[in-house]
């Protein structure tokens, strides 16, 4: 094997062109007779060619206590007569140890890395493999503690080598492509892939794949495994949040014609959606524009997937013409006065998975009607106050332990209130007044747990109410049937806002065949 060092300037060497401070740029020119395999080194980093396949790869670097960033952003071809060569992959034990490496931008030529690749490089956040990638070697990214999100876009990887990701604390999310889960690699060691990795919060795989990936022992480690529309994430990338001066998030091109703004949480790879502009507004003021926002599942950000899990504090306050507003089933937590002022004499239905209403959510909304879903635990003291058209309530949750101080207070027109909780929920006094103080209760009716009738009409608060009935007898009333045991007949089921729904929550309100129904 010959060696070409062109740190050294020896004598028949060749010309090379190159960048590599923050990116490597490869460009050869040669006028020597060529080996089958020669070395060629430059800056200290030493790089592998073979003149058989026309390929080479970068074998080591030599001072690793200096790199923080490795990005090739392009690797051009060697002028020789006989061809082009192209570097393919990076060799094994390359990176091992560099403590300082944050970065890595891994380009299409490159197809393979090898063993022990990149193993303790403590500080490096993300990796994303390209469409075109093949090969990891084993223990690839052992022992990488920083390393928190990874994304792989090929299609040709079979097989997840041993103890690829051991020792990854930081891990929460992975991103994979693959309709066919890869499987694991073992040999002798028969290392797993995941050892000591971290929380494995979300692993997206596509949609169609969700259940093998559910069902494959080594993708079912992961704590949520979450079916995506690729395509979907594709347009979403196409207009990735940009940062503010002022440390907020923005996405200029949002459904509905508006800006949308989020804080991020970069440790738990999670956004707070903060709230919405409109792009386009004539004299007026800025929300009268604003009638209809779609909220997104996720978010991208510097090539990682941000879960949109929380609405910020007053974030559709005073957004007097707002009509619509579509949450993901992602969003867990509404802040304080988060539609204060707002949402027009409209129905409003939460997505299950929302546990937390912030204090004055809805107060002084114009909402009539609002559905609650089961996993709701939490409503913030005088959460619909003062909501003057608000005639109806669902309370789902079977967990619901207390209703906060003037939840319900001055809602003239609410005369009907239906409470799914397990046990008779506390109620929190405000002086002498309950939370259903300046409400219809005295006229209203009260559906309940059946064996809980009782329980309610002797207790101070509930017993305001001038009826109290089983469940069973509000979806006579209201036209709305009850499926039991999750036994629909075999039609398309949909949301209260027309959304087509796969796989409908227990507690449920759903349409199907032009009815209501509730899915149990």
């Amino acid at each position: 094997m010959k060696t070409y060092d062109n740190d050294k300037k020896k004598k028949g060497g060749h010309v090379l062109k190159s960048m590599f401070a923050v990116c490597a740029f490869l460009s050869m020119s040669c006028n020597v007779a060529w080996a089958e395999v020669w070395e060629y080194r430059i800056m200290g980093h030493v790089y592998e060619f073979n003149d058989d396949t026309k390929t080479g790869r970068l074998l080591s670097i030599e001072d690793k206590s200096l790199i923080n960033t490795f990005v090739i952003e392009s690797i051009t071809h060697v002028e020789h007569p006989n061809g082009a060569y192209y570097v393919t992959g990076i060799a094994d034990d390359c990176f091992v140890g560099c403590d300082k490496l944050e970065e890595v931008s891994i380009p299409e030529s490159v197809l393979t890395l090898g063993d022990r690749c990149f193993a303790g490089c403590s500080s490096l956040k993300s990796i994303s493999l390209h469409k075109s990638f093949e090969k990891l070697g084993k223990e690839c990214f052992k022992g990488c503690s920083s390393l928190s999100s990874v994304e792989i876009k090929s299609e040709k990887m079979e097989g997840l080598p041993e103890g690829c990701f051991n020792g990854c604390t930081s891990l929460r999310q992975m991103i994979i492509r693959m309709k066919t889960p890869p499987v694991a690699v073992l040999s002798e060691s028969g290392l797993d892939q995941f050892a000591g990795a971290g929380l494995m919060t979300s692993l997206y795989v596509p949609k169609e794949s969700a259940d093998a990936y559910k069902e494959s022992s080594l993708w079912s480690q992961w704590e949520t495994i979450i079916p995506t529309d690729f395509a979907a994430m594709d347009n979403y990338e196409t207009k990735a949040l940009k940062k503010l001066g002022d440390g907020r998030f923005v996405e200029n091109n949002a459904e509905h014609g508006n800006s949308h703004y989020y804080s991020l949480d970069h440790e738990n790879l999670a956004a707070t959606f903060l709230n919405a502009r409109p792009n386009q507004t004539g004299k007026g003021e800025w929300y009268e524009y604003l009638h209809q926002v779609t909220i997104p599942e996720f978010v991208l950000y510097d090539h990682k997937v941000y879960t949109v899990s929380a609405m910020g504090d007053g974030c559709f306050r005073d957004c007097w013409y707002l009509n619509e507003v579509n949450i993901p089933m992602t969003v867990k937590e509404l802040g304080r006065g988060c539609f204060t002022f707002s949402m027009p004499s409209a129905s409003l239905v939460l997505p299950e998975g929302v546990a937390t209403l912030g204090a004055g959510c809805f107060q002084e909304t114009y909402i009539s009607k609002i559905d609650l879903p089961a996993s709701l635990a939490f409503l913030g003291s005088r959460c619909f106050a003062e909501s003057s058209q608000l005639t109806s309530v669902i309370l789902r949750s079977g967990d619901l332990s207390t209703i906060s101080l003037g939840c319900f207070e001055s809602c003239y027109q609410l005369s009907e209130l239906v409470c799914y909780a397990n046990e008779v929920p506390k109620l929190e006094y405000d002086g002498d007044n309950s939370p259903f103080y300046g409400t219809k209760a005295s006229e209203g009716k009260l559906y309940v747990q059946k064996d809980l009738v009782e329980a309610y009409k002797a207790t101070p608060g509930w017993n305001e109410w001038k009826e109290i009935l089983p469940i069973d007898a509000y979806g006579s009333v209201n036209g709305i049937e009850n499926v039991k045991d999750g036994k629909a007949v075999d039609a398309a089921i949909y949301d209260l806002q027309g959304r087509k729904v796969q796989t409908p929550q227990r507690s449920g309100l759903y349409i199907q065949g032009g009815r209501k129904f509730i899915y149990r």
